[in-house]
C-alpha cells in the first residue's frame, strides 16, 4: 500500500445536550486515491469525483486514540469519545490537518480544501498480516 497522505476524520454524534457535535481525529500515513468518473442520467453526462482511502493499522493516529465500531462509538460518553475514533457513513474527511479544530458543519464547509463524505467503509483488520490490515473508505 502506498502511503501518500494525512487526513482528518470528523465523526458526527449527538452530545449530552442533544446537539450535533464533531469529534476530530488526525491520522498520518494513509493511502488516498482520487478518481473522476462519469455517468449518464437523463441523457446528460455528469462527472463526479470519488475517493478510496485506506488507513493501515500501523497509521499514526492522534493521541493514540483507539478504533471502535460505529455502534460502540454511539454509546460512549462525551469524555470517553475523546479517546476513540470510528468510521461511519456520513462522517467527513479532509486532506491534511486544520490549524484550528473544526467543530461544526459551517466551519467544515468553509475549509479551503473541501471535504469528503464517507459513503462506505470496511474494517479489514481482523485477518492477514500486519502489513495488509487496514480500514477501507469510499467517499465523494
Amino acid at each position: 500500500m502506498i502511503v501518500n497522505a494525512d487526513i482528518t476524520i470528523f465523526n458526527v454524534r449527538v452530545d449530552a445536550d442533544r446537539l450535533e457535535a464533531f469529534t476530530q481525529t488526525n491520522i498520518n500515513g494513509v493511502s488516498l486515491y482520487a478518481a473522476y468518473g462519469t455517468n449518464g442520467d437523463g441523457g446528460q453526462r455528469k462527472e463526479k469525483l470519488t475517493f478510496k482511502i485506506r488507513i493501515p493499522i500501523s497509521a499514526d493516529i492522534e493521541e493514540g486514540k483507539s478504533y471502535v465500531p460505529e455502534e460502540e462509538f454511539k454509546a460512549l460518553t462525551d469524555d470517553e469519545v475523546r479517546k476513540h475514533w470510528t468510521l461511519q457513513k456520513g462522517c467527513y474527511i479532509i486532506r491534511g490537518h486544520p490549524e484550528e479544530r473544526i467543530q461544526n458543519m459551517e466551519q467544515l464547509r468553509a475549509y479551503p480544501g473541501g471535504y469528503i463524505t464517507v459513503k462506505e467503509y470496511a474494517d479489514n483488520t481482523s485477518r492477514g498480516s500486519a502489513a495488509i490490515k487496514h480500514w477501507r473508505i469510499g467517499g465523494m
